[in-house]
């Protein structure tokens, strides 16, 4: 704004008194113009700072878009819209919380944002044009200048649901089997109020879970619209405070969901993907004696309860640990330094690593923490290098894996550095620098592309075919295992869920899509899973070969 220079800070009152001193001089063509416009990320917080100082407090009388807004409006399938998600989704400039960087990245994204509103439909525009005044809400400017630029003059009534039946009546897909439909041949019964009603008394299924429970009527609420959202195969968005017990109510629908299915004759199930939800069906399933087998589910605990019917294909969470310290002691370090964050993943996957390496002919030099989120680590790498380790394995994530890199290349210290699935992430290289990230390697789970199984290979070409896409992570690809697993115990002959369960527990190299499967006592999956990738040449993550 005022074309500061180095050389005239020391001519300086202070910042603000320069800055309204230099636009005065250019009769204020900038400061306070209620026609020139502000671009920001979280403009109330930003404007809020800026105007309560005197010297600051004409810039209140500019227009203040903020880039939130516009994010959540123009591209609204991205799951976060703060600046430093945006730059990463486009591959635009990093934001580092530098102010130059920040200010480019934010110049990046205000482009591709305005792109996201001119793609908009321009009656939605026009809409959305008419919501507020400019002093209601300053970043309805710029849909009043896309509406005017539009030409639409008294826009119909916008409909959301309108747009989206043009859309979908323009896909070339197969007809999918809807829930209405599997409900009217009995296949799917979901809980009517009543029932969800009776769950959250004290003999339901809440008053069972938990000791003391009392049923809160927004709760019940929720949950009784999140029952007839199932039923009515609709997407539902729900607006919930602190306090209403958000979890119990998503939860004990999908549990009356399982029962309902447990008195059919169903005799497995595929799923579910999340911890959460699993834990609240498996135990209906198992009384049930229907064989269930979880994709995503990691938590430990899940199959520690011991249940005979539940299996999962997906690894558990301590399971990267023991991969990794496998790693380590087949490439050969003696000196290990272990470095995490204190954050529950990074603290778990250190100490996991931890006991797996003891008493393998191995000494930890080296375990203690960073503190996440900090600039200059070279306090930490000079404590590392003290300790002389033949290799460090940070537990943490990949901006400060990138920042360990960088600082360690600039110290002039060469010893290889380890990481977690935390570290798969494109913009560990752009933080740490092509050259200082080059040896780098990791645990990962593979990416679906790099999925190397012929059975993999065929899957991946079929959903192409059928999706135009490829998954978009390894959790979906592996319910595609879990039906292997069911079909391939069906070849055996093996139709009861005890029988089938026998039969997987005996199961192992299982060719399927993620990789060679098993299962064992407990129902987890052994068999290979995580993977090793590297950093090569131009930042290129490589999976490396099985060793």
């Amino acid at each position: 704004i005022a074309g500061l220079l180095t050389e005239d800070k020391t001519a300086l009152r202070s910042t603000a008194e320069y800055m309204m001193s230099s636009t005065e001089a250019v009769d204020n063509k900038f400061v306070g113009n209620t026609t020139l416009a502000i671009v920001v990320t979280n403009a109330a917080f930003d404007k809020a700072f800026c105007t309560k100082h005197a010297e600051g407090a004409p810039l209140a009388n500019n227009i203040w878009i903020d880039s939130l807004d516009l994010g959540r409006i123009g591209l609204p399938r991205l799951r976060s819209h703060r600046l430093i998600d945006i730059v990463r989704a486009f591959d635009a400039p990093l934001s580092t919380h530098r102010a130059d960087a920040d200010v480019e990245a934010l110049c990046a994204v205000y482009r591709i944002l305005l792109a996201a509103i001119a793609k908009l439909p321009a009656p939605l525009v026009a809409t959305i044009a008419d919501l507020a005044s400019v002093e209601e809400w300053p970043t309805v400017r710029v849909f009043q200048y896309f509406a005017e630029q539009g030409a639409v003059k008294d826009a119909p009534n916008f409909s959301l649901r309108t747009l989206r039946n043009q859309n979908l009546s323009q896909l070339q897909t197969e007809a999918r089997t809807d829930t209405a439909t599997l409900a009217e041949e009995g296949k799917l019964v979901f809980p009517s109020t009543e029932e969800v009603e009776a769950a959250f008394a004290p003999e339901g299924i809440a008053g069972a879970m938990y000791a003391n429970f009392e049923a809160r009527s927004e709760q019940v609420e929720m949950a009784k619209l999140i029952a007839a959202a199932f039923e009515q195969s609709e997407n539902l968005v729900v607006e919930a405070g602190t306090g209403v017990g958000k979890s119990l109510a998503y939860l004990v629908p999908a549990a009356l969901a399982a029962q309902k299915l447990a008195s059919s004759d169903v005799k497995a199930v595929i799923g579910t993907y999340g911890s959460a939800v699993t834990e609240a069906s498996q135990n209906i399933y198992d009384e049930a004696g229907i064989l269930q087998i979880a994709t995503g589910s990691t938590s430990i605990r899940l199959s520690e309860k011991n249940l005979p019917l539940f299996f999962r294909t997906c690894p558990r969470d301590d399971a990267q640990g023991s991969f990794a310290a496998e790693q380590l002691l087949k490439k050969g370090f003696k000196r290990i330094a272990l470095l995490h964050d204190n954050s529950s993943y990074a603290k778990g996957l250190a100490d996991q690593t931890k006991k797996c390496l003891e008493g393998k002919g191995v000494e930890i030099v080296f375990f203690d923490a960073l503190t996440a989120g900090e600039r200059d680590y070279t306090a930490t790498l000079t404590k590392l290098k003290a300790a002389n380790p033949d290799v460090i394995f940070f537990t943490g994530y990949y901006p400060e894996a990138g920042m360990l890199l960088r600082q360690k290349k600039e110290m002039g210290w060469n010893v290889p550095m380890m990481g977690g699935d935390a570290s798969n992430h494109a913009d560990l290289v752009k933080v740490a620098g092509n050259e200082a990230a080059k040896g780098y390697f990791f645990v990962s789970p593979p990416l679906p592309q790099d999925m190397d199984t012929p059975e993999a290979k065929a899957f991946l070409k079929d959903f192409q075919a059928a999706y135009h896409a490829q998954p978009v992570s390894v959790w979906a690809v592996l319910a595609g295992d879990a039906y292997i697993a069911i079909e391939d115990a069906l070849r055996a002959g093996k139709y009861e869920p005890e029988d089938m369960a026998k039969y997987l527990k005996t199961m192992k190299d299982k060719p399927a899509l993620s990789g060679k499967m098993g299962f064992n006592e407990k129902g987890d999956r052994v068999g290979d899973f995580y993977r090793i990738y590297e950093v090569e040449d131009g930042g290129k993550f490589v999976l490396q070969p099985k060793n």
